[in-house]
């Protein structure tokens, strides 16, 4: 890495690398919120296409169960999406819901062949009687492999284990916010 730095030839360059390390993220950022004239708090990691994205995502799924959303590389990659369409304000009960529905698709696409996947739990969050207070979260797990003789039901429990340890720490940071 330090022969790398000292190959940086001009200052521009130098903010060019700077920049793809902050972007990798592996610079410590400031909090990412900033608070609007309304009192609103806003992610500036929420840029104007990924909201739009995923108020796309959230209004195109009407109905219960995995919806494939999309698919790229030649259908090598896909994209699944639940909806939490009962209104499950706990996250056991909730992923306990889409338990089997999950073990079951990941072994039939792994039936096909050997896949990789991880989950990303999706949530607002907001501070009981405060207005504006809403801070949507998301809590993902790592990439996993499962091949057709994976125990993808353990896969599945280990993952949804590491979301509620993340969602674990959030809370215990004490900022007062709930699920909403």
């Amino acid at each position: 890495m330090e022969d790398f730095l000292n190959n940086v030839d001009d200052d521009d360059d130098y903010a060019q690398v700077a920049d793809v390390f902050e972007d990798l993220g592996f610079c410590k950022k400031e909090d990412s919120y900033t608070t609007l004239d309304n009192g609103k708090r806003v992610s500036s990691a929420n840029t104007k296409s990924a909201v739009r994205a995923k108020k796309i995502r959230l209004n195109s799924v009407k109905s219960s169960g995995f919806t494939l959303l999309s698919t790229s590389s030649n259908n090598t990659i896909s994209w699944y999406y639940v909806k939490n369409t009962n209104n499950i304000q706990n996250y056991i009960y909730f992923l306990d819901s889409i338990k089997s529905e999950l073990v079951n698709l990941l072994k039939s696409i792994a039936k096909k062949n050997p896949i990789k996947f991880n989950l990303k739990l999706e949530a607002t969050y907001n501070i009981p009687n405060v207005e504006y207070s809403s801070e949507n979260r998301a809590f993902k797990t790592s990439v996993r492999a499962v091949f057709c003789d994976t125990g993808v039901h353990e896969i599945v429990e280990e993952s949804f284990a590491k979301l509620m340890k993340e969602e674990a720490e959030y809370a215990s940071k004490g900022s007062g916010f709930t699920l909403h």
